[in-house]
């Protein structure tokens, strides 16, 4: 889709108009590494999170 037409009624002088809107296009395109950096901290997060549990559950059995 590259734009619409709206169309503008005015009462008082009974006329109609048409305006043609084209929007600007924002490329978005996928970047990798953006997505295989996102997933190793992701990774990350994970592994502090199992290391903190190891950790709370040594304690406790100590």
């Amino acid at each position: 889709m590259s734009g619409f037409d709206m169309s503008i009624y005015d009462i008082p002088s009974n006329m109609t108009q048409t305006i043609s809107i084209t929007p600007v296009q924002i490329e978005c395109a996928p970047d990798l590494t953006n997505i295989i950096d996102l997933s190793w901290k992701i990774v990350l997060v994970f592994v502090v999170a199992w290391a903190a549990r190891q950790l709370i559950f040594t304690a406790k059995t100590s």
